[in-house]
Parts: C-alpha cells; structure tokens; sequence
C-alpha cells in the first residue's frame, strides 16, 4: 500500500475477487445438488483467488515499467 489508500493492484486484487464471489454465489444458489453446488463454489473461489492474483501482478509489475 502506497501514500493513502490502496495501490492500483490491490484494487484489481479485490474487484477480481469481488466479480468471482458473485459468479459462485450465483452457481450456489443454483445448483440443487448440495454437495456440486458446494463443489462449485469452492472451485470458483479458488480460480478468483488465482486469477485475481495473477492479474494484479501483471498491474503491479506493468505500473514498474511506467
């Protein structure tokens, strides 16, 4: 974090996660099967995870080279 407030990476980093937590809301709620929905949710989580790790890396290392 850098002067007052969030980078411009940690704001990617959370708009990502944010976006992926909807999309496994969604899948939850909308699967019958407990168990799929469950399945669903936790796969979802976890490629938001990488996702939004990878993107914020790329954020982070492209504001470097400006």
């Amino acid at each position: 974090m850098t002067g007052n407030g969030p980078s411009l990476s940690e704001w990617v980093w959370a708009a990502v996660n944010v976006f992926f937590l909807i999309i496994a809301g969604i899948l939850f709620f909308s699967i019958d099967d407990s168990v799929l929905g469950t399945l669903a949710l936790a796969v979802t989580l976890i490629m938001g995870e990488l996702i939004a790790r990878l993107l914020s890396r790329w954020v982070a290392r492209c504001a470097e080279i400006e």
